[in-house]
């Protein structure tokens, strides 16, 4: 297991000197003609990517903000429970409250 590990990675290691070989250093002529343009093409990219990606933590930041002063569920089960004790006692002494106004 241990040679056939060993073998691997000696092929490896030869096909990968093989492509430096083959490759000139230097001077253009090469198998990355144009290689330049394309790095500076995929840096200006990065860097718009990287510009998207604060504005997205800004709105992220911004939104978190704005979800931490929603009421919370218990606020409005409460307020709720209230409307509807206050609407109920209401409408049971309604005719109490017509009788003392009129």
């Amino acid at each position: 297991m241990v040679d056939l590990d060993l073998r691997l990675l000696r092929e490896a290691y030869d096909r990968q000197t093989e492509e430096l070989r083959r490759l000139k250093s230097g001077g253009g002529g090469g198998t990355s003609d144009g290689m330049e343009g394309r790095v500076n093409r995929v840096e200006e990219r990065l860097d718009r990517i990287i510009d998207r990606l604060s504005a997205v933590e800004v709105s992220i930041a911004t939104l978190t903000e704005r979800v931490a002063h929603l009421p919370s569920k218990g606020f409005i089960v409460t307020a709720m429970g209230s409307s509807v004790a206050i609407l109920g006692g209401i409408v049971l002494a309604a005719d109490r409250l017509k009788d003392f106004f009129n």
